[in-house]
C-alpha cells in the first residue's frame, strides 16, 4: 500500500452533495468537511486488523468474509474505514468483487481484474460510515470467474501478514 500525501491548506471548499473532503491544516491536525459545509477535526482514535491466513474464494456465488473491524462505533459517530485486500486467482484471469459492509448494508464496493494466473492485485476502498449503534464492518470478496481466487495475507511487497487489512479511524 502506498503513501497518501496531502498538502496543508487553510480550509477546503464544501464538497458536492453526498461527498466529504479530508484535508490537513497548518496546525498539524486532520479535518473533514461534509456536504453542508460543517468542518470537524478528526479524532485520533484508530484501529487496524490484518488478515491472519489466506481466504479461499472457492464458490462463485458467495461472498467470503476476509477481515473485519470488530465491534466499533456508536450513535452520533462517524468513522473512516480504509479496506485494502490483496487478491489473486491461481487458475487464470479473473474478476473479483470486493465490498465493505456490516453484513446487512453495503457501504462501498469495487471490482478487481486479475490479468493472469497468480498475479497479485490490491484493491483499496475508503468509505465513511455513520453507525446508529456499535457495528462490525467487514471486507468480503467473491471471485465471479472461478473457484480458485484467494484473498492473501502476503502480497507483492512480501511482508508477511500485512497485505490485507481494514483500518478504522474515528472522525467524530
Amino acid at each position: 500500500m502506498g503513501a497518501l500525501i496531502l498538502s496543508e491548506q487553510a480550509a477546503a471548499g464544501t464538497p458536492a452533495s453526498g461527498d466529504v473532503v479530508v484535508y490537513p491544516k497548518s496546525d498539524g491536525l486532520l479535518y473533514w468537511k461534509d456536504d453542508v459545509g460543517t468542518e470537524r477535526v478528526i479524532v485520533p482514535t484508530a484501529a487496524q486488523t490484518f488478515l491472519g491466513a489466506d481466504v479461499l474464494l472457492n464458490n462463485t456465488s458467495n461472498y467470503f468474509n476476509v477481515v473485519d473491524t470488530g465491534s466499533i462505533g456508536a450513535s452520533g459517530q462517524a468513522w473512516l474505514l480504509i479496506a485494502s485486500v490483496a487478491l489473486t486467482d491461481t487458475a487464470g484471469a479473473a474478476n473479483i468483487n470486493v465490498r465493505v459492509w456490516d453484513s446487512t448494508t453495503v457501504f462501498a464496493e469495487a471490482s478487481m481484474d486479475i490479468r493472469t494466473a497468480n498475479a497479485v492485485e490490491t484493491c483499496t476502498i475508503p468509505v465513511i460510515v455513520t453507525p446508529s449503534a456499535a457495528a462490525t464492518y467487514s471486507i468480503s470478496c467473491k471471485d465471479t470467474s472461478s473457484t480458485s481466487g484467494k484473498a492473501l495475507t502476503t502480497g507483492n511487497a512480501g511482508t508477511a501478514n500485512k497485505a490485507t487489512s481494514i483500518v478504522a479511524v474515528r472522525l467524530y
